[in-house]
């Protein structure tokens, strides 16, 4: 047990939530930054699966009574983390449309000639 009797890391949730919480926000919108030119289709299926994980437990948390403060007293910060976890995962399905509409793109150009006289 940790000095305080908190198990590993020795702080209340006082301090776990904000800390891990906005260190993932701010890693997913820098996955979508530095990933933006890169075709991964792992980045986008993270991105939309955090914003939805993001976005249940903030749905789900007051139901069990974690975070009822949040949802009582404090109802915008609530509000904008589900804010946040639906602009993180439209970020993932901007990104596989992206790739949807590349890839559909390349195939139209890579037809043989007889295949696109459809266009004239």
């Amino acid at each position: 047990m940790g000095q305080g009797g908190f198990g590993f890391l020795s702080m209340g949730t006082r301090y776990k939530g904000p800390i891990f919480g906005i260190s993932s926000e701010i890693l997913f919108f820098a996955s979508f930054g530095i990933g933006y030119k890169q075709r991964s289709r792992l980045t986008s299926i993270s991105l939309l699966a955090g914003g939805a994980m993001i976005i249940t437990f903030w749905l789900v948390a007051p139901i069990m009574g974690w975070y009822s403060y949040f949802y009582i007293v404090l109802r915008n910060i609530y509000d904008l983390q589900i804010v946040i976890g639906s602009i993180i995962a439209g970020l993932g399905v901007l990104r596989i449309f992206r790739e949807w509409k590349l890839k559909s793109s390349r195939e139209i150009l890579n037809k043989p000639n007889g295949q696109n006289n459809a266009y004239l």
